[in-house]
């Protein structure tokens, strides 16, 4: 049995091609365009304030009026949760949008 990946296991940007790393949005405390463009949601991310549940969702573009691509809710005493390897197309750009109190989140994303 081989132990090496294949080429589906690495990230790779909107036009296909292998990438070496992710770009981050940072910690967002507030709701945020993260990036313009084509790319690829790769994790995201979601803190609470352990009390409160959130509601993180992200749309593809610059703002709340756009298209939703994910929503998710994390409850308050779970503290932390989201979704790793995603692989979440966008076509023109990462706008999160964050609701409840204490909601943080953490995009990383290829474009």
């Amino acid at each position: 049995m081989s132990s090496r990946l294949s080429n589906d296991s690495f990230p790779r940007n909107s036009n296909g091609e292998l990438v070496d790393s992710c770009k981050s949005s940072k910690l967002l405390t507030t709701s945020t365009h993260v990036v313009e463009g084509p790319g690829v949601l790769v994790s995201l991310l979601c803190y609470t304030n352990g009390v409160n549940d959130i509601t993180v969702t992200l749309h593809d573009g610059s703002s709340n009026a756009d298209d939703v691509n994910l929503k998710m809710v994390v409850k308050g005493e779970d503290k932390i949760g989201g979704i790793m390897r995603a692989k979440v197309r966008f076509s023109k750009g990462i706008f999160v949008e964050l609701s409840g109190t204490g909601a943080e989140a953490i995009a990383l994303y290829l474009d």
